[in-house]
């Protein structure tokens, strides 16, 4: 009931899409390939506690996918 009288808030937030790995190597003993997961994220709560406003994210990170290393700087 409190809800319905409270004025609607948006938050500006950029999430995203992916997560990138940079690789390394092929110097020293181990060479990792750059590597992209997608990601999917999503508001679980948001709390209004000591004058801040908490956000609580779910993410949930897919399967890593090496890529070329000339597509790896975008």
């Amino acid at each position: 009931e409190i809800s319905a009288g409270l004025p609607a808030l948006i938050v500006p937030v950029r999430l995203d899409e992916s997560m990138m790995l940079p690789g390394f190597g092929p110097e020293g003993m181990l060479s990792i390939a750059p590597s992209r997961a997608p990601m999917q994220v999503d508001a679980r709560r948001v709390i209004a506690f000591q004058n801040r406003l908490w956000i609580v994210l779910g993410v949930r990170v897919g399967q890593f996918v090496s890529i070329p290393a000339a597509s790896s700087a975008k």
